[in-house]
């Protein structure tokens, strides 16, 4: 414990021995190591999916062990992950890696992460009729910081960060030549998404709450989601929430 408290200090040493005439608001006013578990801890999570017409609810639990600079999870269903404290960076290894700042500002982006999906085949029943795939680039920002907060009836208290994350994709299509002429779908055809979603993370717990409402439209051949939309009429939601 006493390595993992010396580590995470390291970057304020450094900060004294700088140029003492630099302006305080140079110097972001976040430490994302804090809005971690401090403590090995057991998690319990509801999640929640809905839309028009279903709805389902689960509960699952995730498992958490801190070791030096290192935060191991593992939820019920096996599925594992790894945060790893840098000097300037925290690293999130798991089924999706990815690199976020470890000192932020207000509104300033934590991470942006950009995916490729591998091929997938466009099928007719047993008719090959052409590939897709999905290239998007998400990007997720501090968006406030509060005290308390009310999320789907659940209320959270003391020191909570709340972050937006914006989700442009692309997906494209490669069609095979000879194809029926009453498939509309042709080569390189390109459809976007637009997908808005939100987390929030409170001090020495980490993750409290995931929101995610898409509104799902008809764009071409597939459905596509377009969160740009004031008013919508097919709206799709995937949700998690701390419980303990």
């Amino acid at each position: 414990m006493f390595y993992r408290s010396f580590f995470l200090l390291l970057p304020f040493f450094f900060m004294a021995c700088g140029d003492s005439d630099s302006e305080e608001s140079s110097v972001p006013s976040i430490d994302m190591v804090d809005y971690y578990p401090t403590q090995d801890m057991s998690k319990s999570f509801l999640k929640t999916e809905q839309d028009k017409y279903n709805s389902t609810r689960k509960i699952y639990t995730k498992v958490i062990t801190i070791n030096q600079n290192k935060i191991k999870s593992k939820t019920s269903n096996e599925k594992e992950e790894t945060i790893i404290f840098n000097l300037k960076n925290i690293q999130e290894l798991g089924d999706i890696n990815k690199t976020m700042k470890r000192f932020l500002s207000m509104g300033e982006e934590f991470y942006t992460l950009k995916i490729k999906t591998p091929l997938e085949d466009i099928m007719l029943g047993e008719i090959l009729l052409g590939t897709k795939h999905k290239t998007s680039v998400k990007t997720c920002r501090l968006e406030e910081k509060m005290d308390k907060v009310n999320i789907n009836g659940i209320p959270y208290e003391n020191d909570i960060l709340k972050f937006k994350c914006i989700s442009d994709s692309k997906m494209v299509t490669n069609m095979e030549e000879n194809i029926p002429d009453y498939i509309t779908l042709r080569d390189s055809t390109v459809q976007n998404d637009y997908d808005v979603s939100y987390f929030y993370m409170k001090r020495e717990v980490g993750l409290i709450a995931l929101v995610n409402k898409d509104c799902m439209v008809i764009g071409g051949d597939f459905e596509m989601i377009n969160d740009k939309l004031p008013i919508c009429s097919n709206e799709v939601s995937k949700n998690e929430f701390f419980l303990n």
